[in-house]
């Protein structure tokens, strides 16, 4: 019954409160009961150290279970009762984790609290089986260079990103800025309703966001579900590396499934999902061209090269597979250079598609060979219509394919 008002330096209400000025404050609780609280069960400043938490309960508590900044979350384990309160959840604040850490599955979410706050993974943080997190109307996760983040759920056991209302496009979304560690996977994680607007070095909003500057980032994602952005479902920057991508449900995104640059599209497997969004597309956007061999796979969605008047520069050999369709902006077009190929050989299978983003003849610029002598250009069982927007360069006039 206490937790009628906050202490001194303690941000909320609490029955059991650890607060710092200066200095460390330090505690142990073991099977403890912890209950009636008018405020949260517990709080702690930034500065506590808890070495053993384990075998306590903590219910019947007004506001919460407790209230904790991002650092010591990983203290709280599994071996507790957290259940029973008014709001059962465990309050996340403060902007960034420096210490790694585990996240275990305690039973009841973790909310990262707000408004708009960005909590900063700085060190490697672990998620465990099912653990599942809300995040506040604009917030959001980040893991920087200094960072990591190891989400491997389950079949049964999901991971979860959601906001704390079920409302499409409600919370920023989970980011990876500069981070190149192999350790960045997300295995059976659900991430919902993030994309509440564009992140920083992003090109669009998305649930799930990839950025660089300057240095690369990597990740792992594979039997993942990203629905209900503001926009997109995945965005993936230039520069990304992509050690994995499979059996992933990507749907119900304002702006598409995944938005992506040329040189990241191989990394798309026909295993995935991409259909059942608002705008059934990938989103190709053409910096930096094809400069890796790769193939474009069939997938149960359209590509598009949305930018106008941009042409995809390939310089590295490009396979497209039977049945893709690839539509393309107004004055946009594959240019396919002396290092590069292009190989579209649906020779017994589907038709290969390159069309315009408009079905108007003239809309776009078609395919330019220049000065690529490599017997693996192909055209078999290939559309190409609504091309001769303007002429190509070293061409004496608009044309759906060019040699030169």
């Amino acid at each position: 019954y206490a937790g009628g008002a906050a202490f001194s330096y303690a941000d909320v209400p609490a029955s059991l409160n650890l607060t710092t000025s200066s200095h460390t404050c330090r505690i142990e609780v073991t099977n403890t009961v912890i209950r009636n609280s008018g405020g949260y069960g517990f709080y702690f400043d930034p500065d506590s150290i808890i070495p053993v938490f384990t075998g306590n309960t903590i219910t019947l508590n007004t506001s919460g279970a407790g209230y904790v900044y991002s650092d010591l979350a990983g203290n709280f384990g599994a071996a507790n009762t957290y259940t029973g309160n008014t709001v059962d959840a465990l309050m996340i604040t403060s902007d960034q984790i420096t210490t790694s850490q585990t996240w275990e599955n305690i039973g009841i979410p973790y909310y990262v609290v707000g408004p708009a706050t960005t909590l900063n993974v700085r060190a490697a943080l672990v998620l465990d089986l099912g653990v599942d997190i809300k995040f506040a109307a604009g917030s959001g996760m980040l893991v920087d260079a200094a960072g990591s983040l190891s989400a491997i759920g389950s079949a049964v056991d999901k991971i979860t990103f959601s906001g704390f209302l079920s409302q499409i496009g409600y919370w920023a979304g989970l980011k990876f800025y500069n981070s190149n560690s192999i350790a960045n996977a997300l295995s059976y994680v659900s991430i919902t309703d993030g994309g509440s607007g564009v992140l920083s070095y992003a090109d669009v909003a998305a649930g799930l966001v990839v950025t660089v500057n300057g240095s690369p980032s990597q990740i792992s994602i594979d039997n993942c579900n990203i629905s209900s952005s503001g926009d997109y479902g995945i965005f993936l920057d230039i520069d990304t590396v992509i050690n994995s991508f499979d059996s992933n449900v990507i749907e119900l995104n304002t702006g598409g499934s995944v938005y992506l640059y040329a040189d990241n599209v191989g990394s798309l497997t026909a295993t995935s999902q991409y259909s059942n969004n608002t705008v059934n597309q990938v989103f190709i956007n053409e910096g930096g061209g094809v400069a890796t061999a790769q193939t474009w796979h069939a997938i149960d969605s359209d590509y598009v090269v949305g930018r106008t008047n941009i042409n995809v520069g390939v310089s590295a050999g490009l396979t497209i597979e039977p049945g893709v369709t690839i539509q393309f902006a107004g004055g946009s077009g594959f240019y396919i250079g002396n290092s590069g190929y292009l190989t579209a050989d649906a020779s017994g299978g589907s038709v290969i598609v390159f069309t315009g983003t408009t079905a108007m003849n003239g809309h776009w610029m078609g395919l330019q060979f220049y000065n690529t002598n490599s017997a693996l250009n192909i055209l078999d069982n290939v559309t190409v219509e609504y091309t001769g927007y303007q002429t190509w360069s070293y061409a004496s006039q608009p044309s759906a394919v060019s040699l030169a």
